[in-house]
């Protein structure tokens, strides 16, 4: 419906999980989450950084995003696993400026070499 213009996401969580979005043709899979976030508290335990860089390593060429816990502080570390981006919510839409929060998360991506 939407046609070829359109992205198509896939949240995963484990192996499994991204071997079945891959197969699927997903345009990306974000992968999480990794940290602690009080959503996920008693359903999934936080995958953590090496998690994510094997996420990484085994979508690849699909890009993975970061989700769960993603901060501006956290964000060099989420990109130096070669994670491709960062999704969040509570970082912008609980900060008292959002537009400002956004900002030091694309600061904190870029800063990461």
């Amino acid at each position: 419906m939407a046609g070829d213009a359109a992205l198509i996401g896939r949240s995963t969580h484990d192996a499994d999980e991204i071997d079945r979005a891959v197969l699927d043709g997903a345009d990306y899979v974000t992968f999480g989450p990794v940290y602690d976030v009080p959503s996920k508290r008693g359903r999934l335990q936080p995958r953590g950084l090496a998690a994510l860089a094997a996420a990484v390593a085994r979508a690849a060429p699909t890009p993975v995003l970061a989700l769960g816990g993603v901060t501006a502080a956290r964000a060099s570390k989420l990109r130096a696993t070669g994670a491709s981006g960062v999704a969040c919510i509570r970082e912008i839409l609980a900060a008292d400026d959002a537009e400002e929060a956004a900002r030091r998360l694309v600061a904190g991506w870029r800063g990461a070499r």
